[in-house]
């Protein structure tokens, strides 16, 4: 990778930041590479994705012939939950006073 490239990603150098061994909590003999962002983003979401978890249950997709509805029922469903998540933070925020 070019240095310009990692400048512009802000990609550290160091090898200890962009992978770690992961090993299995069952198993102590298995050890995998995963790139540190990956894990971090599978500890801090503990595995499954909020947004996909809500938008399981409170899609508003249709049946539709036409392509490109399915993506504006996409859009809206992804527009409605997120909003969720930041209204739900900002109660949290104002009930506990941070």
């Amino acid at each position: 990778m070019k240095p310009e490239t990692k400048k512009i990603f802000d990609i550290p150098e160091t090898p200890n930041l962009l992978s770690t061994d992961v090993r299995k909590y069952y198993s102590s003999k298995l050890a995998l590479p995963v790139v540190r962002a990956i894990d971090d983003y599978n500890w801090n979401m503990n595995g499954v994705d909020i947004n996909d978890q809500l938008r399981e249950d409170l899609s508003v997709q249709q049946v539709t012939v036409r392509y490109w509805i399915i993506y504006f029922f996409w859009l809206i469903d992804c527009t409605l939950i997120n909003a969720f998540i930041l209204w739900k933070r900002d109660i949290e925020q104002m009930v506990i006073g941070c």
